[in-house]
């Protein structure tokens, strides 16, 4: 599919080299490694992405946009986060268990990249706003979490979740927050990857 940058734009040699490797995979093989819905006339494959239903066209990535809320696949992380996970990525149910990020493999290397990125930007973001926090989770059928001030479980694709949890700031800590991803996210996607996840939701989440 067509996607404009702006010149000398990072995302244009990722999105381009998955693109590539997206279009030399066998589509069928990829609904069944990731578990998608696959349509093989119109060689489409159907996924979820923060509450919204997409199809995607093999070998174009031409994105049908099938539900009528925020198109999150405008962003081109998204894009490319979907690219990595239809190219490298595997699918199997999660066993109910979530990991903190530096539990995943890899993560503790970057573990401070993902603080400054994702988990920094998430408290301070909803640090005066838990209301617009706590509709924009009902937009996504998010499911409350204890142990903590606010807390909201929802699927980011297809059976594959997030917990974001946050703790309003006290007279001697500023405002914080915990991102958990259910297991079964370290087979689809790897460190790096989780931190986009992140990334795109908290992005997400302001535009709900």
């Amino acid at each position: 599919m067509a996607v404009d940058f702006e010149k000398n734009n990072k995302d244009r040699l990722p999105y381009l080299h998955y693109l590539e490797l997206f279009a030399a995979k066998d589509p069928a093989e990829i609904a069944e490694r990731c578990a998608l819905q696959y349509d093989p006339q119109s060689k489409q494959l159907e996924f979820a992405m923060m509450g919204e239903r997409y199809a995607v066209r093999w070998p174009d990535l031409e994105l049908t946009h099938l539900s009528g809320g925020y198109d999150v696949m405008g962003d081109i992380k998204a894009k490319i986060l979907l690219l990595r996970y239809l190219v490298d990525g595997s699918f199997t149910a999660a066993s109910g268990k979530f990991l903190s990020y530096r539990d995943v493999p890899w993560g503790e290397v970057y573990y401070q990249q993902f603080s400054g990125r994702c988990l920094a930007r998430f408290a301070f973001s909803y640090a005066k706003r838990l209301d617009a926090l706590a509709a924009a989770m009902k937009k996504l059928n998010a499911k409350p979490v204890d142990g903590c001030d606010a807390g909201y479980e929802f699927e980011f694709m297809d059976g594959l979740w997030l917990r974001f949890m946050f703790w309003q700031a006290d007279e001697d800590f500023p405002p914080s927050s915990q991102i958990l991803f259910s297991d079964n996210f370290a087979l689809a996607f790897t460190a790096e990857d989780m931190a986009v996840v992140g990334d795109v939701s908290i992005g997400a989440l302001g535009k709900l």
